[in-house]
């Protein structure tokens, strides 16, 4: 089978690393996500910036929930170069690859990984967020996954683990139209009163 060819600054050994992860049919997918300016990175600029201006995010954390393999992580790093990041991913794999390209990028000293100790939980020793997003996450979370999960991002679970600094922001880049308005009602019923606003990629969905 044949794959069409892409052009990378990445080095050989992150390169080599994707396949063993992604399977052979990876590499130039994982590698355009986050390099190429229409792919990921058109998506999540419009995600965030279409109603939360770039100056918000300044000296701020967010947090990049379900980060895997770190497309998101490095647009979004690049994007907000003045914000601190934490990427948290269930998949340790897939932060191994994560962590390459940040150090790729010299962006180790603002960016740190966290892995999940299970689906239904965050990392306790997160910390605290102004931000968190979660791009392509939450229609690929389990329907059991989803309540504990957004219930502790909204500072609802029963540990009272304070994810959520008060008036966080939480954003849901989501390119797929399929049972938006049924994810957003679920969201907005369960974060209500804990966030400000919950955003998709193309329309401001929710607000509390």
């Amino acid at each position: 089978m044949l794959y069409n060819p892409c052009e990378t600054g990445y080095p050989l050994e992150l390169i080599q690393q994707i396949p063993d992860v992604k399977g052979l049919a990876g590499p130039v997918d994982e590698i355009l996500r986050e390099e190429s300016s229409t792919y990921l990175e058109r998506v999540l600029r419009h995600g965030l910036l279409a109603y939360v201006g770039p100056k918000a995010f300044e000296n701020k954390r967010l947090l990049d929930f379900g980060c895997g393999n770190g497309a998101s992580t490095m647009v979004l790093s690049r994007t907000l170069p003045e914000t601190k990041f934490v990427a948290v991913d269930l998949c340790p794999e897939f932060l191994k690859i994560a962590e390459m390209r940040a150090n790729h990028y010299g962006a180790v000293d603002d960016i740190r990984f966290s892995c999940s100790p299970d689906g239904f939980s965050i990392p306790s020793e997160v910390g605290e967020f102004d931000f968190v997003c979660m791009s392509g996450v939450y229609e690929h979370l389990l329907a059991e996954e989803r309540p504990p999960i957004i219930a502790q991002l909204a500072m609802l679970e029963a540990r009272r683990h304070p994810v959520f600094k008060p008036n966080a922001q939480s954003m849901v880049p989501n390119r797929s139209a399929d049972n938006r308005r049924a994810h957003v009602a679920r969201l907005h019923a369960t974060a209500v009163g804990r966030t400000t606003c919950l955003f998709s990629a193309r329309t401001n969905i929710a607000s509390g």
